[in-house]
């Protein structure tokens, strides 16, 4: 079930910044613990906020790192700035190298996704310093072609319309966007959709949330690349998949049945696009059982 309510504040006041080479300051979560080290890669458009109640129920059981992605959250969001996926993984990678991360099981959902498919063709190209033991992948567009973005998406994707939009958000939109796809019996509360806005406003955050959206146009151009290394390397996975997404639900797991004959399949009957907010409990079980 879910927590009483996590606090953003909460999750800043105990958290750490991590300054990269070009200045760019990233904000991280990393709780020291028995056994495996386990990297958390978050979505689009929250932060890595969206496993405060994982951690919760993990804390003590693994070392538990997780950080929020450049434009996101309490990290810095450049204006007049190209995000992209490569950019994105090097700061993975520098994460893991702070914290001295020498091997992972990496725990990734929706845009954390191709993050996760762009370490593993790293690794398997020799070019990644730490090691990658298993993937739990939650909700995410592991096959571009079929990832359906909602409503919202696709206008932000629109030339001018999409800034202007940006520019407008408000926690009530934000609201209704999001609660569309908390589509499961894990309805989302306002309180959570406040807590969760607080991450994406953060220094004007919902202004670029059409440039964060790039990812689509990238997922387009290299999804086959990503989609393969992942097909080929020999990491295991599991995948742990709320079936009621409207994005990236049974659809997308169906497909990746046929692609991925090993993995461990989890199915969350009545759990949306966001299964560590929704069912924490059924997330945090499956990743204690793959550690």
């Amino acid at each position: 079930m879910k927590n009483a309510g996590a606090k953003y504040s909460d999750w800043l006041n105990v958290g750490d910044y991590f300054q990269r080479a070009n200045g760019q300051k990233i904000f991280c979560r990393h709780l020291e613990g028995q056994g495996k080290d386990i990297l958390f890669l978050h979505g689009f458009p929250t932060s890595s906020f969206d496993w405060a109640d994982v951690f919760d129920r993990l804390q003590g059981l693994a070392s538990l790192t997780t950080f929020d992605f450049l434009g996101f959250g309490a990290s810095d969001k450049p204006i007049n700035h190209r995000y992209n996926y490569q950019e994105q993984s090097d700061i993975a990678a520098e994460i893991a190298g702070k914290y001295q991360i020498r091997s992972c099981i990496l725990v990734a959902h929706d845009y954390g996704v191709t993050v996760a498919q762009e370490l593993l063709k790293r690794q398997t190209a020799g070019e990644l310093k730490f090691n990658i033991e298993k993937v739990i992948f939650l909700n995410g567009g592991i096959y571009h072609r079929l990832h359906r973005p909602s409503i919202v998406q696709q206008i932000l994707l629109m030339p001018v319309i999409g800034a202007m939009v940006a520019r407008s958000m408000t926690l009530a939109m934000f609201e209704k966007a999001l609660g569309k796809i908390f589509t499961g019996k894990f309805k989302l509360s306002k309180n959570e959709a406040s807590e969760l806005w607080q991450g994406v406003a953060r220094n004007g955050g919902q202004n670029i949330s059409h440039k964060l959206l790039h990812y689509i146009a990238e997922r387009k151009e290299n999804g086959d690349v990503w989609e393969g290394a992942m097909e080929n390397s020999e990491v295991p996975y599991v995948l742990v998949w709320g079936m009621l997404d409207p994005i990236s639900g049974k659809h997308m797991l169906d497909y990746a049945k046929t692609r991925l004959s090993a993995a461990q399949i989890i199915e969350l009957p009545d759990v949306a696009h966001y299964p560590q907010i929704e069912d924490p409990d059924s997330v945090a079980q499956a990743i204690l059982k793959a550690v």
